[in-house]
């Protein structure tokens, strides 16, 4: 700083003591006895800029509005976590800037309030907006009652940043298990609603306020007569598979109940369970990929190791049941005198086990299936997890 300065030499103390200044107009006078230092001209470029750029660099890294790591800085190999931190930094706004603009938002807001309650005059808008609001079941007398001083404006998500707005609905995404039905399909909302805008959300996430019937529910409810039957029915990607689980896997454990009592009949339960365990398995399978449905998915498991076990247990006492017939047909055939043909020849034991083992190796593939598809499913679950907490921390780091 010293060679940017005008350099003045008093020649005496009292010179010194005495010094000033006088101003006329354009012109500047000293006072006596102070001499000015002849030097060059300072080159400002080599000398302040410095400077001034090392504060302003001190003034950045101090502050909320910059983060010391931004898009500049880095690996030039970035993932998608770390280019959305970056896309936060740069569209962050200070804590003091969100409060000043929603003061005077919250004040904007309070006044067109009052002015729409305390209205006594006719007025188009106001006469227009009571008929919409009576529409969606709120009277004008409510909206006159309202309390002013505790009218004020809810802050939207990312505080009016894209980016802040997509990393918290990212976060939120990861813990979506955790809500219910109702707060899983808001959320889902809230993320179309950020892509397409509000105004075309509806076409592809209609709000809700309560839980409703589907179609797929009647849907499930026909599927379960034909599979009572044994008749095996596909399943298709486009379905709402927990709604499904929901009507097949009751059915599926009535069935199993019937037959520790006692009260079906094997051999037609059999291709009945059969039946169901091949679609509640597939079913399982699209429905592993939903994270949230995790819950749904561990109870569908647990029935298909019922049925498991069901299908193993009442094949061996209908092959013991169509042994016996067997006999019986044979013990008939020998009964009648001699010369007649003798009876049926008895089962062969090999195409029995055989049949058996085919049967045990295609449940176990579809179980081999299953478990990888969960295995998956949850490998991408936790993927996600990692990645938002990742983007939280280095959000942490950008705030210090």
């Amino acid at each position: 700083m010293l060679a940017s300065a005008v350099m003045i030499q008093p020649e005496s103390q009292r010179a010194m003591d005495e010094l000033a200044f006088t101003y006329y107009g354009a012109y500047t006078i000293l006072s006596p006895g102070v001499n000015i230092i002849e030097k060059a001209i300072p080159n400002l470029g080599t000398s302040v800029q410095p400077a001034l750029e090392d504060l302003s660099n001190q003034l950045a890294m101090n502050t909320d509005t910059v983060s010391t790591y931004g898009s500049q800085q880095g690996s030039p190999y970035r993932n998608q976590m770390q280019v959305v931190a970056d896309m936060d930094v740069s569209t962050r706004l200070s804590g003091a800037s969100l409060n000043l603009f929603y003061s005077s938002w919250n004040r904007l807001l309070r006044e067109m309030v009052r002015r729409v309650i305390q209205s006594t005059r006719s007025d188009m808008a106001i006469t227009e907006f009571f008929l919409r609001c009576m529409s969606r079941g709120i009277p004008e007398s409510f909206i006159r009652t309202l309390d002013l001083d505790r009218t004020r404006a809810v802050r939207s998500i990312g505080n009016g940043s894209y980016a802040n707005r997509l990393v918290a609905l990212r976060e939120l995404q990861a813990i979506s298990g955790s809500f219910d039905e109702v707060g899983r399909k808001n959320l889902t909302r809230d993320i179309v609603s950020t892509r397409v805008g509000h105004d075309l959300a509806d076409r592809y996430a209609p709000q809700i306020e309560e839980a409703r019937p589907t179609v797929d529910n009647k849907i499930a409810f026909f599927e379960n007569q034909q599979l009572r039957e044994g008749v095996p029915v596909p399943v298709e990607g486009n379905e709402i598979h927990g709604a499904h689980l929901q009507i097949h896997v009751p059915e599926l454990m009535l069935i199993i109940e019937e037959l520790n009592e006692g009260a079906a009949d094997p051999i037609v339960a059999l291709p009945a369970l059969q039946a169901f365990y091949q679609h509640i398995s597939e079913t399982t399978q699209f429905l592993a990929q939903d994270p949230a449905q995790e819950g749904a998915v561990g109870e569908a498991n647990q029935a298909l190791q019922y049925a498991e076990e069901m299908i193993n247990n009442t094949s061996k006492k209908v092959q013991k049941i169509q042994r016996e017939q067997q006999m019986a047909e044979a013990q008939a055939a020998e009964a009648p005198a001699e010369g007649q043909p003798e009876g049926q020849p008895e089962p062969n034991p090999s195409a029995q086990k055989l049949e058996e083992h085919q049967m045990k190796m295609q449940m176990a593939r579809q179980k081999a299936e299953l478990e990888m598809e969960l295995t998956q499913a949850k490998f991408r679950q936790e993927q996600a997890m990692r990645d938002a907490e990742n983007v939280m921390k280095m959000r942490d780091i950008n705030q210090e």
